[in-house]
């Protein structure tokens, strides 16, 4: 008689592909077997389990008990990642340079803000160090490694004191504050609390400038920042290193003159020039001279471009251009042909330049040569020494060349695809170029865009 084949079920372990839980199958037992908390302990870790162990649940499927079912027993520790050292500021870092568009089309140049203004001690920044994490762990007890906070170097600048624990920053002097490339800088400004008239003087001033009233006629301006007018500026001048803001407008009696360095805003400019290596915004130019090397904006449903001329390296948006009297007005966008010239002529100039250093430089090794050849020192052989001169000189030469050929080619680039847009009209008298393409309007028209296609230069319909 053959023997009978006891098949024997043992209890089984399942762990997640991340280790990071067991499930344990057990079996109903059989004859006199007995499961303990102990022995399952035993037979989870001879399947590697042993970290994380619900003995508690272990208890419960014994007592139920829970058979020929998979139930999770064991569970890993996750790992918590440290978090990085941080900078809050406590001023606001930065700033919508364009004026807020009021639901009846005006413009509120109020809205527009360029300079945060701190008083002395004010707290301006705090830092939150880094917290450092926790390791985790698998189930089969394999350590699970945590990413670390990592500390943030104290913050560079000038014009505020650092707390000892290195934690706050407080502001040295009333001025204004700001973030320039990661560093943290308090800046005097001198602040007019009325008008800047004759009583005041002409201001040159290495910071920024803000006058809470109005410019009266023949002020002069000078800041090395930037420049902010919550009034009226009369026929004055403005130079400025940064943004100018002139929430009144100004009235220029064709002696108003801005340079700006960087962006222009305004409510309304008349018979002024301006020169704007930034965009610049208005609702209306009446008789100016208006020079961007960036975009000009004229916002809100009656912002006009009457008389005089514009023009903006990127192009130009604007409502209405011109008026029923067909008085001149010009718009120009992108780069005129003299550009394109003076860009060929410092190519040849700076090709011609660096031709000439090359000889210089093979002139100075030839000296150098025969000092090593003949142990005579040439350093000051009278020849040599022009050779360095002319050399210094053709170096000086070439780099102001280069400086001016980049910017020009910068312009170049950004000019393309430059075009003129009028959301409503443009009336007779109104004379459109972009580049040194023209195009007079001879009939009034509406809503339309101004572009170049194929070397001619188009009106299209903005509704088509």
């Amino acid at each position: 008689m053959d023997a009978q084949v006891v098949k024997v079920l043992e209890p089984k372990v399942r762990i997640s592909y991340d280790e990071m839980e067991a499930w344990l199958y057990l079996p109903k037992p059989e004859g006199n077997t007995v499961y303990t908390v102990d022995s399952l302990v035993e037979i989870l870790a001879e399947n590697g389990v042993r970290h994380g162990v619900d003995r508690g649940e272990l208890e419960r499927i014994i007592k139920e008990p829970v058979y020929n079912w998979e139930v999770s027993v064991a569970k890993g520790t996750k790992e918590k990642d440290g978090k990085n050292g941080y900078f809050e500021y406590h001023f606001n870092t930065t700033f919508d340079k364009k004026p807020k568009i009021n639901p009846d089309g005006t413009v509120d140049y109020w809205s527009i803000n360029t300079v945060e203004m701190v008083e002395e001690g004010q707290l301006l920044v705090t830092y939150h160090e880094p917290i450092t994490g926790e390791n985790g762990m698998s189930v089969k007890g394999k350590v699970r490694i945590a990413k670390r906070g990592r500390p943030m170097i104290p913050l560079r600048g000038k014009g505020f004191t650092r707390s000892q624990d290195n934690l706050h920053y407080y502001a040295d002097f009333d001025g204004k504050v700001e973030i320039q490339s990661d560093r943290l800088v308090v800046s005097p400004v001198y602040e007019i609390s009325g008008n800047a008239d004759l009583s005041v003087g002409n201001i040159d001033f290495k910071g920024d400038v803000i006058v809470h009233g109005d410019v009266s006629r023949g002020i002069h301006i000078h800041a090395a920042g930037s420049v902010t007018i919550d009034g009226l500026a009369e026929a004055c001048t403005i130079v400025a290193g940064k943004d100018v803001t002139i929430r009144g407008g100004m009235m220029g009696d064709h002696r108003g003159s801005i340079v700006t360095q960087g962006q222009l805003n305004g409510k309304f400019f008349e018979y002024c020039n301006i020169e704007a290596e930034g965009s610049v915004s208005a609702a209306s130019f009446y008789g100016c001279q208006v020079s961007s090397k960036d975009r000009i904006t004229v916002s809100g449903s009656k912002s006009a471009i009457v008389g005089g001329a514009v023009y903006a390296v990127c192009g130009v948006s604007v409502s209405n251009v011109g008026n029923d009297s067909e008085v001149a007005t010009e718009i120009h966008a992108g780069v005129s042909r003299a550009i394109l010239l003076r860009i060929k002529e410092l190519t040849e100039n700076s090709n011609r330049i660096d031709g000439d250093l090359k000889r210089v430089e093979e002139g100075i090794a030839q000296f150098d040569q025969v000092s090593l050849a003949d142990g005579v020192d040439m350093k000051n052989d009278p020849r040599r020494i022009a050779l360095l001169r002319t050399k210094i000189m053709k170096q000086a030469d070439l780099a102001t060349i280069n400086e001016e050929l980049r910017e020009l080619e910068e312009l170049v680039e950004n000019s393309r695809g430059a075009s003129i847009t009028v959301e409503h009209h443009v009336n007779p008298g109104v004379q459109l170029f972009i580049g040194d393409l023209r195009m007079q309007i001879k009939d009034p028209q509406y809503a339309v865009e101004f572009r170049v296609v194929d070397d001619k230069l188009m009106m299209y319909s903005l509704y088509n």
